[in-house]
């Protein structure tokens, strides 16, 4: 970045708002609170706070503005602070009138604007990446985080290679040398830093032990915030209040080994990516509507696929990259975290110097996405993917009598207990699971749903002998799983 973007500027304090940094805030004694209605009552708590306001979405939480963001208080701390005020003042009350000063505070506190997705909130300031102006931060900024990083000028001769050697050393281990895959990772940190939840994309990232991923993980943690990063499960967004924890984070991950999807956490997860409103159940609180604006990380050994329970839909979200080289001993750096994170201001400076328009850094993991790195990573990782790369569309099938593969066989062995791959394709992908030696885990109809996905409009049905449905594939004649079938049915 050069000189001239890294302009900064002053903030003019705008009259009508005054707030009180946290160290400051102190009760004070008022004999009127113990007979004093909700409202007189949350008006006190207020001016306590200094400057508490209301979010603007259907959750309506409380964010009280410290100085640099508007800090959002969770229902028990503000329930905490009535009771703490209520008690200074000498004030007799029960819970019901600690419930009801919340209640008034979200009723006539006033609401939030928007905040602007081109500022980047750091410790000392905000960037705003549109215009290249570093300036103090501003409570009419409406930011509710900062990604706890002291943004520092730099040169004009500043390079990652000499500024931040220990992150340039990891991208190149990790890009594998290829310039395309190094700026697909550097996109994705762009995405995470600027947290771009609106590109409704999310990162699925795989590989051994050692391979630098977790490092991955990392650097995308600092760049969103430590504090705005929540882990979650598959199972547990699926349950009664799987959800609320994930409000108000940017980055949202993911590190357990779950081989198969559970339907509902492909839709939350498809909601989640797609910015949709959902509805959020929250402990001792009504149900809201509301839209969690992060981007989802995906982190394991073996890549982990929706396909069986997806149709496509979320697929096509998945930005995959695999780390296939595990770091030798000799090279291992148990410091290299710090060291990263000593760099931050550099590789933020190089991220935004690379990726001058947003839409860059989208192109580059479309590209990612779409590229034949990422089909190699489907291939090697999901066995679905695998099984589907067998198969491929016959043009000599007539669909009728027995020219095309059936779905299945009928009656008693719809099992497969004696197995003729070359007609119904259930029986072909049971010895292919057999010689994988991995458990079958999906039914006709999921398999169904990913071949007609896979193949499209190359796929045509037919009616064949006893009105049996047929379709126009084979499986191709190099499958692995074929060896040793000698029946030409």
């Amino acid at each position: 970045m050069s000189k001239t973007e890294q302009k900064t500027a002053t903030v003019t304090p705008l009259d009508g708002f005054s707030w009180i940094a946290p160290e400051n805030r102190t009760f004070s004694v008022n004999p009127l609170l113990d007979r004093a209605k909700a409202s007189f009552r949350a008006n006190a708590l207020s001016a306590y706070y200094g400057a508490a306001y209301v979010s603007s979405d259907d959750a309506r939480n409380i964010h009280v503005f410290d100085g640099s963001v508007w800090e959002l208080f969770p229902t028990a701390r503000i329930e905490y602070d009535a009771a703490a005020l209520l008690e200074y003042a000498g004030a007799d009350f029960d819970p019901q009138e600690i419930l009801g000063i919340v209640r008034v505070m979200r009723m006539k506190n006033p609401r939030m604007g928007n905040e602007s997705p081109d500022l980047i909130s750091f410790d000392n300031g905000v960037l705003d990446i549109s215009t290249g102006v570093f300036r103090p931060h501003s409570p009419f900024d409406w930011l509710t985080t900062k990604n706890g990083v002291v943004w520092v000028p730099g040169s004009d001769d500043e390079t990652l290679e000499t500024h931040a050697p220990s992150f340039n050393k990891w991208l190149v281990h990790a890009s594998r040398g290829d310039k395309t895959r190094a700026t697909a990772i550097m996109a994705a940190f762009y995405m995470v830093l600027t947290c771009r939840h609106d590109w409704e994309m999310y990162l699925s990232v795989s590989g051994p032990g050692g391979s630098g991923k977790s490092t991955m993980q990392r650097v995308c943690t600092m760049l969103a915030g430590e504090h705005n990063t929540s882990a979650f499960s598959l199972t547990g967004i699926c349950g009664d209040f799987g959800l609320e924890h994930l409000m108000g984070k940017r980055f949202l991950v993911n590190s357990e080994s779950e081989s198969k999807w559970p339907a509902r956490a492909v839709s939350l997860v498809k909601a989640i990516t797609g910015g949709d409103l959902l509805p959020v159940n929250r402990k001792g609180e009504k149900v809201v509507s509301a839209t969690l604006k992060a981007i989802m990380m995906f982190v394991g050994n073996v890549a982990r696929s929706a396909d069986e329970n997806d149709n496509g839909g979320l697929a096509r979200r998945e930005i995959p990259f695999h780390f296939p080289d595990v770091v030798a001993d000799a090279d291992k750096d148990t410091a290299l975290t710090e060291k990263i994170r000593a760099e931050l201001p550099v590789i933020i400076r190089r991220l935004l110097a690379r990726f001058p328009e947003a839409n860059m850094a989208k192109a580059a993991l479309l590209k990612q996405r779409d590229g034949a790195d990422a089909k190699a990573i489907k291939l090697e990782c999901s066995p679905l993917e695998r099984f589907l790369s067998s198969l491929e569309i016959d043009p000599l099938a007539t669909l009728t009598g027995s020219g095309g593969m059936q779905w299945n066989d009928t009656g008693l062995n719809s099992a497969g207990t004696v197995r003729y791959e070359r007609r119904f394709v259930m029986h072909a992908y049971l010895s292919f699971c057999g010689y994988e030696g991995i458990k079958p885990s999906m039914t006709k109809s999921e398999l169904v749903r990913a071949i007609k996905f896979r193949f499209g409009s190359a796929l045509k049905t037919g009616k064949g002998a006893k009105n049996r449905t047929l379709v126009n594939l084979r499986v191709r004649e190099d499958a692995e799983y074929l060896a040793g079938v000698t029946d030409a049915e």
